[in-house]
């Protein structure tokens, strides 16, 4: 039940947000002009298998300027993994079960390559997404396996409650929800699905026309999931307005949470959809679907290892067991 103070506080807020209003409006404006400009620009920075540089600041609903691709340079052997992230989604409890999905994180980092990042899909702090329990429920959960800086996450339903998601993100180091983070050859770009504006899809289409290089990869984070065999179910104002941009730019691979449990899609017009909100939170019935590979309602983590050409995943449950295994091959005709 939300406390008396919450309701003030949230009243407040909501007071101010009317005030922000033409403010953000004039700063969507700006920051779609300013990426057309960015994407008609020859800008090319090299790889890097670290983390890259967080974008420039931005307003709340976009960021200002997409990323400019890197330059392609010879890769390396096909079999040589060249980074590896971990991946789950409504976890943000600071209760055991998430202590537990954290603690297989760590035993499977100390196997084979070190995960270079940590990508969460949404409900980052339950249950109003209150800003100073950030380092309690994202954080400090993973601290022994991730810097913050190594923390890639999509804001959630529940994050939003308290009208505190940017303050979150800016704990996070992040300059709001909607951003880009290149980690070596995969580009991250999360999304605020509570808000499926026109301004962010147009920020989307900008920044997925950037060329790629060769053997780089995209996924997507976000938190409403736009194939889900769940309690929630498919979202369809994501499905309506970002699934055509996901499939006619090549996007490799797009990461949900909002349902929990665990779904990964066949290739819908070549792109794998992967509910992961098995976090912590109690978990959710599913179902399947004409779209479903496999489905599970399991607490669990997802471990992608990314080469040139392919990515292989495994699906790992609270107590270490794989439960679900895949290789997404990187397609010659993305962009």
């Amino acid at each position: 039940m939300i406390s008396e103070a919450s309701r003030r506080r949230r009243l407040h807020k909501h007071r101010l947000r009317h005030l922000r209003n033409a403010a953000v409006a004039c700063a969507i404006v700006a920051a779609v002009a300013v990426a057309v400009w960015a994407v008609l620009r020859v800008d090319t920075p090299s790889p890097d298998d670290q983390l890259g540089p967080l974008p420039g600041p931005m307003p709340a609903a976009v960021a200002t300027t997409p990323p400019t691709a890197p330059t392609s340079s010879p890769g390396p052997a096909a079999n040589t993994p060249l980074v590896r992230l971990a991946v789950l989604g409504d976890a943000g409890t600071r209760e055991a079960m998430q202590a537990k999905v954290a603690a297989q994180i760590a035993a499977a980092d100390r196997q084979g390559r070190p995960f270079g990042a940590l990508l969460i899909t949404g409900d980052l702090i339950y249950e109003e997404g209150e800003a100073d329990l950030t380092e309690a429920s994202v954080v400090r959960p993973y601290a022994s396996t991730f810097t913050k800086t190594e923390i890639i996450a999509a804001i959630g339903n529940h994050d939003i409650e308290s009208d505190e998601s940017d303050e979150i993100m800016q704990h996070l180091g992040r300059p709001g929800p909607v951003y880009v983070q290149d980690v070596g050859p995969v580009r991250v770009i999360s999304l605020d699905s509570n808000n499926v504006s026109s301004a962010q899809t147009e920020w989307l289409s900008s920044v997925l026309d950037q060329p790629r290089p060769a053997n780089s990869w995209v996924i997507v984070i976000l938190h409403h999931p736009p194939f889900s065999s769940g309690r929630h179910g498919s979202e369809e104002s994501v499905r309506r307005a970002w699934v055509p941009l996901f499939a006619r730019h090549g996007v490799n691979l797009v990461l949900a949470g909002h349902d929990h449990s665990y779904e990964r899609t066949k290739p819908q017009s070549g792109v794998t959809y992967i509910v992961s909100g098995g976090g912590g939170k109690e978990l959710y019935d599913v179902g399947r679907s004409s779209f479903t590979a496999t489905s599970a309602k399991k607490h669990h983590f997802v471990d992608l290892t990314v080469f040139a050409r392919e990515i292989q995943g495994r699906a790992i449950d609270s107590n270490g067991q794989v439960f679900d295994t895949f290789v997404i091959p990187l397609e010659d005709s993305a962009n």
